[in-house]
């Protein structure tokens, strides 16, 4: 039990040390990382609903994890691939597309959201 527990608390760490390797090295989760930070002041700043609050922390949490996908897929094309050739880089530019695609939609719904929210303020 003691080595599971052990064990479990490594990996732990590990996903945690990624996360920061990722926040701290690349620029692109430097910017995720401050959207949903503005994001999330902005949802208790104009009180969204639960079920707004839902809908921004998928979007954001679908976010994160396909930027650090990304960073990690990069990093192994990297390695694998240090040449420059066809399908490496079409492998990376089909996870950035997908983090793009992400963003958007996270855009969309925190527009959805918000726009009225600030229209209503803008207005008092």
């Amino acid at each position: 039990m003691k080595k599971f527990l052990q064990k479990q608390v490594r990996s732990f760490q590990n996903a945690f040390r990624g996360i920061g390797i990722a926040c701290v090295h690349e620029l692109h989760c430097k910017v995720h990382l401050l959207a949903m930070t503005m994001v999330i002041i902005a949802g208790f700043a104009f009180a969204v609903t639960n079920y707004e609050w839902i809908a921004l922390l998928l979007c954001i949490a679908i976010v994160v994890c396909l930027e650090l996908v990304n960073t990690s897929l990069e990093h192994l094309v990297d390695i694998v691939s240090p040449n420059i050739q066809t399908q490496a880089r079409n492998a990376k530019d089909i996870a950035a597309g997908a983090v793009l695609v992400a963003s958007i939609i996270g855009i969309i719904v925190a527009s959805i959201i918000f726009i009225p929210k600030i229209a209503n303020w803008w207005n008092v």
